[in-house]
């Protein structure tokens, strides 16, 4: 295919189980601690740097100045694929060019209401996506079920948003996924759980939805979906975990052997879109190579078993559109042993130590860290993580255990991430609205805006029918690894 560019000036959870109410690097050595915290404490007062490019053309190599700005690159419409994903040498590229997501979950299509929870009249598509992008997010990664995506024929009452209404279950979903790229936001689809009223399954599959009807109901995704420009990516399942293992040899329950198969149908049967392939980890992976970190790891959080059985497509282009993806939380979700130092009785809570805290650098590092800086070098980006930050059971511990990891991400080159959750009504970690579904929780939108505070833009100009990227940059700018020739 061939990518016609233009010019434009520059727009600016879980252990041993799942709590949710609703859904239940570089390698960071020790030389890096400092930086951690370092960058975590004073991002804030980064001076701009130029920010950092490449492009899949060779004629689009240089960029044109307009006033004495650099120029965004463009992107012609009239092509069949006209973003190409790839996931190389540790972070997402579209078209080449490195993208800084800053992604949100919003949960409810994946339950009984086939929709997306608060817009039975708490809020509307509008509202929300305007908060989000007046809080620079670029993606929402939206969970879904096989259950609805096989049910597509399914009329719904959405009471709230009269846009969704009364259409059946995709296309309400291509709607969502419309409405979205009208606000310049990516999506990411997540296939949450199997049975709509269900929780998360340990495997990929169960009695009601064998492997074909998973395939069947990822079909039906893609179908609605693939032609659209910002549907970029899916997560293939959420949370293996219990008997979901990695690399043992088990065709039954290895969860990569599973993730490649469906991927490489996916990719088969849709040439024509080209996004990227989240895969997440698993809390009992097999590792012979080497040994075993002991703490306990949450669902879908480990990627150990990459060390001995990297995801391989058999196809280095399609092997290079695939991301790992863990999930990673705090004391409100799970109070792991790993949280704890020392006990006041007086207010019967554990205390905190910057011990903890280089503990979990450790930790983070053995389970997934690693990852980005092994193998074909694909990309890792956090996929859940959150709590209540200061406002749950655990009270401050939670939202210290907030900033560790908010640092350990800005220290480690691993700032793309998806934070859980936009929805208020997740039971253990809230999110980043109030109740009422309008007020901000600001503390939790700071830390975010300190973890990736330039992410990447997309917007689409209809009239001159291309899509242009604003790049955005990392906030560490020892993450920089390729200079934007002027």
């Amino acid at each position: 295919m061939n990518v016609i560019f233009y010019f434009l000036p520059l727009a600016y959870k879980n252990a041993s189980f799942h709590t949710t109410n609703e859904s239940s690097a570089r390698f960071a050595t020790p030389s890096l601690e400092h930086l951690q915290l370092k960058f975590f404490r004073e991002n804030s007062s980064f001076s701009t740097y130029t920010s950092i490019s490449r492009n899949l053309r060779p004629t689009s190599q240089k960029r044109l100045r307009v006033g004495g700005f650099l120029t965004d690159p463009c992107f012609a419409l009239d092509v069949d694929s006209p973003l190409r994903w790839t996931s190389e040498e540790g972070e997402l590229r579209v078209n080449g060019h490195p993208f800084h997501l800053k992604g949100i979950n919003w949960f409810g299509f994946e339950t009984p209401s086939f929709y997306p929870h608060g817009l039975w009249g708490a809020t509307s598509l509008n509202r929300v996506f305007n908060f989000l992008r007046d809080n620079s997010f670029n993606v929402i990664r939206l969970p879904f079920s096989a259950e609805m995506a096989l049910n597509d024929g399914q009329v719904v009452t959405v009471p709230g948003e009269p846009v969704l209404d009364k259409l059946t279950n995709m296309e309400r979903l291509a709607k969502f996924v419309d409405v979205a790229a009208e606000y310049n936001l990516l999506v990411m689809l997540d296939m949450h759980r199997l049975n709509a009223s269900g929780g998360i399954d340990e495997l990929w599959y169960n009695n009601d939805f064998p492997y074909t009807r998973v395939l069947a109901a990822w079909a039906k995704i893609m179908e609605s979906l693939e032609r659209k420009w910002n549907f970029f990516a899916i997560d293939v399942k959420n949370e293996p975990h219990g008997a979901a293992t990695w690399g043992a040899g088990n065709p039954s329950t290895d969860w990569n052997q599973a993730a490649q198969s469906i991927i490489k149908e996916l990719f088969k049967r849709f040439p024509q879109w080209h996004g990227l392939a989240f895969v997440e980890g698993v809390n009992n992976p097999t590792v012979k190579s080497r040994i075993l970190d002991p703490n306990e790891r949450w669902w879908g959080g480990s990627l150990e078993g990459v060390w001995d059985a990297p995801i391989d497509l058999g196809c280095s282009e399609w092997t290079r559109r695939v991301v790992y993806s863990p999930h990673v939380y705090g004391p409100d979700v799970y109070d792991q042993l790993y949280f704890r130092s020392g006990y006041n009785a007086a207010d019967k809570q554990h205390f905190w130590s910057e011990d903890i805290s280089r503990n979990l650098s450790r930790i983070w590092d053995a389970h997934f860290g690693f990852a980005e800086k092994v193998h074909d070098r694909q990309a890792v980006v956090v996929g859940e993580w959150g709590g209540r930050y200061g406002d749950g059971p655990t009270k401050l511990r939670d939202r210290a255990w907030g900033d560790t990891f908010g640092g350990y991400l800005l220290g480690s080159c691993l700032s793309d991430n998806f934070y859980w959750s936009l929805n208020p009504n997740s039971g253990d970690t809230g999110g980043i609205l109030e109740d009422d579904w309008s007020t901000p929780v600001q503390p939790k939108l700071d830390l975010l805006k300190r973890i990736q505070p330039h992410p990447s833009l997309l917007y689409l100009s209809e009239t001159d029918r291309v899509i242009c990227f604003s790049r955005g940059q990392y906030a560490n700018p020892t993450c920089q690894k390729i200079q934007e020739t002027p």
